[in-house]
């Protein structure tokens, strides 16, 4: 069975950022916003991830655990790549099918936006579902475009993200530690399938 990180950090959340704490262009356009959102994630930077979404406080919350989880599945698939080939890491994730990993190689040319007054997409190369953005007071904002969820909600998504990023640090270290490639995996299947069910608290 294949643990799908990505997919779990997405099905939680799209989301994305302009850019705060570390300078950024001001995203006046779609494209801009996307392509700072690309560096945001390039840089680790949690602030600028965060601050410049379309988002509430109680929704950035939820964001900041996202954030973790997403640079943790990083090293997670680095650590077992070098530990056990890419294969391997790849079998383990889906980062290379996540618009995350389509974003990291996009190039600017390639993503394809359109505009309609203050709303508008962005659709990154071999990903069929677009980015939606909105502009307020003149900057371009990456949309969740969903009901905002209840602070219940937020604290649940929170609690297993932290559960999802604490599983993949701990595997990341352990990777080519005494296990073969079929124990680490297993291990690590049944390891992210309790934090996604909740896990023991």
């Amino acid at each position: 069975m294949k643990t799908k990180l990505m997919l779990v950090l997405l099905a939680a959340v799209m989301v994305t950022a302009v850019g705060c704490g570390k300078k950024y262009p001001k995203a006046g356009s779609p494209k801009q916003a996307v392509l700072n959102m690309r560096q945001a994630l390039l840089d680790g930077n949690e602030k600028g991830f965060i601050n410049c979404i379309d988002a509430d406080d109680n929704e950035r919350r939820g964001l900041g655990a996202i954030f973790q989880a997403i640079q943790a599945s990083k090293n997670f698939e680095e650590k077992v790549t070098a530990a056990y080939g890419a294969e391997v890491a790849e079998g383990m994730s889906d980062a290379e099918d996540s618009p995350f990993a389509a974003l990291e190689d996009a190039k600017p040319e390639d993503i394809a936006v359109k505009e309609d007054g203050d709303n508008a997409t962005a659709t990154l190369p071999g990903e069929s579902e677009p980015l939606k953005l909105i502009r307020k007071d003149g900057v371009w904002l990456i949309t969740m475009g969903r009901d905002k969820p209840s602070k219940e909600e937020v604290d649940q998504r929170v609690s297993i993200m932290g559960k999802l990023t604490e599983v993949m640090n701990e595997y990341a270290d352990k990777a080519g530690q005494g296990l073969s490639a079929e124990e680490f995996a297993q291990e690590m299947d049944a390891a992210m399938m309790e934090a996604r069910m909740g896990g023991p608290e």
